[in-house]
């Protein structure tokens, strides 16, 4: 769930943007193992789709080219939480995954505001004025939620790196 932000460090080049991001659950279908394994799965796609978009806006130096590229991370979030909703995490996790799709689901309204703002911007050196808090606070509380899920997973000896941290 890194991959979020590390897409927002290619953003934060160009504006001082960071991210994190996710979805929502029920409680019952997957064991724990499967849910978790689940989980990395959809992060590693997710991470590669995006780690296109940070290569393409770190080099980029053209304002419409980075404004679809912000819309396209946009996509690749939505997918994201979209693919999270999907899943049916066990009891031993759906709090967590709750709160977590909760906390994801606030970070892309922030970030879909964020994407506003560069939408409106009419030079590059709009964006470096951009204010990033609201996406910011949001990203800090999906990454402690996503820190919940790993938790769960390390007290319970399932091997997956959710990659929470920055």
């Amino acid at each position: 769930m890194k991959h979020f932000r590390r897409v927002a460090v290619g953003l934060a080049l160009l504006a001082g943007a960071t991210l994190a991001v996710s979805a929502c659950g029920g409680g019952g279908g997957l064991s724990l193992e499967d849910y978790f394994d689940q989980v990395e799965e959809i992060d590693t796609d997710s991470t590669q789709r995006s780690d296109e978009i940070e290569s393409a806006l770190t080099d980029s130096e053209d304002l419409q080219e980075i404004q679809d590229l912000v819309d396209d991370l946009a996509v690749i979030l939505e997918d994201y939480i979209a693919d999270l909703e999907d899943l049916d995490p066990p009891e031993d996790a759906a709090d967590a995954h709750d709160e977590y799709v909760t906390a994801a689901t606030d970070a892309l309204d922030a970030y879909d505001k964020f994407r506003d703002d560069v939408q409106d911007a009419e030079a590059l050196e709009d964006l470096a004025d951009l204010d990033t808090t609201d996406l910011d606070d949001a990203a800090d509380v999906a990454t402690e939620a996503c820190a919940v899920l790993q938790e769960i997973a390390d007290d319970n000896d399932i091997n997956v790196s959710l990659d929470c941290e920055e």
